[in-house]
């Protein structure tokens, strides 16, 4: 935490947390996306989602603050990919 002093004021910052599989080298432009983004894209309710992770079957949500949380836009599309079954029609 870094507290800055701003006239007669006080400000403080807290330092985003790094998860683990986080690298300084990575240049990477990932959107977080919320949960209405993430049913509209995967095309599943919100229900579903929370029972798939429950699961263990969809990525892990991040928690964005008390009462928010978010899905790497990546992780969300690799979901995606690794579920779609071709069909013949």
């Amino acid at each position: 935490m870094t507290t800055h002093t701003n006239g007669n004021r006080k400000a403080t910052s807290r330092q985003p947390e790094i998860t683990p599989n986080f690298r300084a080298d990575q240049n990477t432009t990932d959107r977080i996306l919320r949960i209405g983004e993430v049913s509209k894209i995967v095309g599943i309710s919100r229900s579903s989602i929370y029972n798939y992770m429950k699961k263990g079957v969809f990525p892990e949500k991040i928690r964005l603050g008390v009462r928010m949380v978010g899905w790497l836009e990546s992780h969300v599309q690799t979901w995606i990919a690794e579920h779609a079954t071709p069909r013949e029609f």
